[in-house]
């Protein structure tokens, strides 16, 4: 039995318990998902990614998911998002990985035109069928990371809405500039979906770094909310805990991982600076049930799955 088929199969057979998970899910009575883009070793999109997300997840025992938008797509995921992981975890390899050929510029537009004609002709009906996927499996989509960027078309920015709606997601997530969230807003109005902006550690004054960012976003329409990233905010210098106290009420999401101070390297969680137990000790004080997905960034040594493992073993242990 090839990876795929036992995959199809993992998922038949654990459609039955998704009602045992409700407590797995939870940590200290927060709600936990996982963000797909830390199943580092998927390299193809389209279904046979899915099948492997819903059964990855489910081994990881959680059953809510933010879904990263390259895995969706039916091409080979790009280089840069998983080939870091996959040297690390298989170093006897024969795969060239550190001896890759740069893909020429004249590729790298023929690759991106096809992307975007997919984007902007799949069928609604694709999108479907994953959502039954996943909710055969017992797994709901919260939201879809589809990252908007300056080359896009409005026919693309257009289709990642088109994309969140039929697959069931309540938001979009986004790390983009604050210039670019200008032209979403008739986007997301149009369609009625909420935009959480996502913050990074960017030296680019345009990107959503410093708390006051959100301000200059959130005043652009009711429909764009937060995705704090706490890792990212804390090795930015900030204080998460803080902003989460301040502003709570516009967050929609969380990523929850660790990091090191002064824009650190991404570590297993309670190897770094990120306040990963005053931060779970707020929000269950305050009962704040905001939905909260974790997101494997540091460079492993092994199988995704058991490194996210050990990062959920860790967090529920600042909570018992």
């Amino acid at each position: 039995m090839n990876r795929r088929e036992f995959a199809i199969a993992a998922i038949a057979s654990l459609a039955h318990c998704r009602a045992s998970l409700v407590e797995a899910s939870e940590i200290g009575g927060i709600p936990f998902g996982i963000h797909t883009f830390s199943f580092h070793e998927i390299q193809e999109g389209g279904m046979p990614a899915v099948d492997e997300m819903i059964m990855a997840t489910r081994q990881v025992g959680l059953d809510s998911v933010e879904i990263f938008a390259p895995q969706l797509a039916p091409f080979p995921i790009p280089d840069g998002f998983w080939k870091q992981w996959w040297s690390a975890a298989h170093p006897q390899d024969t795969k060239a990985i550190s001896q890759s050929v740069p893909i020429a510029s004249e590729a790298m537009e023929r690759q991106r035109e096809r992307l975007r004609q997919w984007r902007t002709s799949a069928p609604v009906e694709y999108f479907t069928a994953i959502r039954k996927k996943f909710v055969a499996a017992g797994i709901s989509i919260f939201a879809l990371n589809y990252t908007f960027d300056v080359s896009m078309t409005d026919a693309e920015i257009d289709a990642g809405f088109v994309q969140a709606k039929h697959l069931g997601a309540k938001v979009i997530t986004s790390a983009n500039t604050i210039s670019l969230a200008h032209k979403l807003v008739p986007f997301a109005q149009r369609h009625e979906m909420i935009v959480a902006f996502h913050n990074t550690d960017s030296s680019d004054p345009d990107r959503i770094v410093a708390p006051e960012a959100y301000g200059k976003l959130l005043a652009l329409s009711p429909l764009f909310k937060i995705n704090l990233d706490v890792a990212h905010m804390s090795a930015a210098g900030y204080d998460p805990v803080k902003f989460l106290e301040e502003h709570h009420a516009n967050v929609v999401s969380l990523h929850i991982h660790d990091r090191k101070n002064n824009n650190g390297a991404s570590v297993p969680n309670g190897e770094g600076d990120t306040p990963l137990r005053g931060l779970l000790s707020f929000m269950r004080s305050q009962k704040l049930r905001l939905p909260s997905f974790y997101e494997l960034e540091w460079v492993g040594s092994g199988d995704p799955v058991l490194e996210i493992k050990r990062d959920l073993r860790y967090l529920r242990g600042l909570v018992q």
